[in-house]
């Protein structure tokens, strides 16, 4: 049996104490609580000598992470990101579980594919990986993939990432699938005719750079139409990466309409600005590349607001890496995304956390709890008989961001040089310890 003593516990419900937890099995098997502060001493009853103990005194413990968005880049792109190197990427940056997108070489489009990725991850994985599939043949949003069978599979949700179905006919469709199904439709939200060759959103920013830019609307009215239809077929809907204070305003609509909906927002989004830009050294703009672009800063405030308010739900990384040969191209030129999964959490508790914008008890409902709710995860709490996939942090811990030192073969951030704080030490999943730092006695 695995004991974690005098952590700092989130339980259910968002109550705070301190305590123990003992977990045997892959489940928690004893929650005790201690009942005289952070330092009191527990009795501890069950415990034995050859039970194995970690001293977790000035730490905090929390269910594991979730990350709903990920791109791994298996098959096809295994010179950027693999399944096991971008898992103990997610282990190190406390995550427990993670999704990964379709939009790889061959597409996550055939029943074939997904069975040989899921039996990859299997094999190799860090932390436990389900796959979205893709919604249309090749990701060319004109002819639905075979749902059903896809379904059957274990699939956790389908969408079109990387690309915009521009097609209403073919979303309704998909939806209405997907409804039959139990299934959860997710939409990367991009008018392509608004969008094409943009780097980042027209304005004055875009214009001092002197690249092509994105109309303000780029994403704000596909997601009009996918909210709308959300309506029509009553499916579950998910909109991935929102970033504009437009798409804020059609979420609250599509809420007011009691369309079952939820939405996620990146940690880049939350703490970086177009304005930021300005002051990048022209050769590192492309690791500040990403899509959706970042807003200026006062519809970054109204995201950390949205955030705050629970319109927005869900904290995704959007974890996105390429070859460094590929970001040496240019702004213009490389590629879009970023990686985000071993510096999401003290990014945002450094940033958002610490300063007063946003508790984090609402970080961690985004993180850890309404995911698994939304997408039928198991855990999520911090009970007994729960499963044991758990993240200990250490809110003191203070690292600074060394791209070389990653997990992930990924290095394009933004975040290098920066110094955070409150960073996870210990992952457990299914009651394994999948990462320990090397902090902790």
């Amino acid at each position: 049996m695995l004991w974690i003593r005098g952590a700092r516990l989130f339980l259910p419900g968002g109550k705070w104490a301190y305590g123990d937890i003992a977990i045997e099995g892959g489940h928690i098997r004893r929650v005790v609580q201690a009942q005289d502060g952070e330092n009191g001493k527990l009795s501890l009853p069950g415990r034995t000598a050859l039970d194995q103990t970690i001293d977790a005194r000035g730490r905090t413990l929390v269910p594991g992470f979730v990350d709903m968005h990920v791109h791994l880049r298996e098959p096809g792109g295994t010179y950027k990101e693999t399944i096991e190197a971008g898992t103990l990427a997610a282990a190190r940056g406390g995550f427990t579980a993670v999704a990964m997108m379709p939009n790889t070489s061959p597409v996550l489009d055939q029943p074939g594919i997904v069975r040989t990725l899921m039996d990859r991850a299997e094999q190799v994985a860090r932390v436990r990986t389900y796959v979205v599939a893709a919604m249309t043949r090749g990701l060319e949003g004109q002819e639905l993939t075979d749902m059903t069978a896809l379904h059957d599979l274990g699939v956790v949700g389908f969408t079109d990432d990387g690309r915009g179905v521009q097609r209403s006919d073919v979303v309704l469709a998909a939806m209405r699938t997907a409804r039959a199904l139990g299934s959860i439709i997710m939409t990367h939200n991009e008018e392509e005719a608004l969008s094409a060759g943009g780097v980042i959103r027209k304005g004055t920013v875009q214009e001092a750079l002197g690249i092509k830019g994105m109309e303000e609307m780029f994403e704000a009215l596909p997601l009009s139409r996918d909210v709308l239809l959300a309506k029509m077929s009553g499916v579950r809907y998910h909109a991935l990466h929102l970033s504009t204070r437009a798409s804020l305003s059609v979420l609250a609509f599509g809420r007011s309409l009691g369309v079952d909906l939820s939405a996620e927002v990146t940690p880049h989004h939350l703490v970086l600005s177009e304005e930021d830009l300005l002051a990048v050294d022209k050769e590192k703009l492309p690791n500040w590349k990403m899509n959706p672009p970042l807003a200026p800063e006062s519809e970054r405030r109204a995201l950390v607001d949205a955030l705050r308010s629970g319109l927005i739900d869900m904290i995704a990384t959007d974890h996105a890496p390429h070859s460094e040969a590929e970001k040496r191209q240019g702004l213009s030129r490389a590629p879009f995304g970023i990686v985000g999964l071993e510096t999401a959490f003290p990014l945002l508790y450094t940033k958002l956390v610490l300063p007063g914008y946003v508790p984090l008890d609402t970080v961690l409902w985004a993180l850890a709890v309404f995911p698994r709710r939304r997408f039928h995860l198991p855990g999520g709490v911090l009970a007994e008989g729960a499963v044991a996939d758990l993240t200990l942090i250490d809110p003191k811990l203070k690292q600074t961001v060394h791209p070389e030192t990653f997990a992930s073969l990924g290095r394009n951030t933004p975040f290098a040089g920066w110094e955070l704080q409150g960073y996870p030490v210990l992952t457990i999943v299914r009651g394994n310890i999948v990462y320990r730092h090397s902090s902790l006695s």
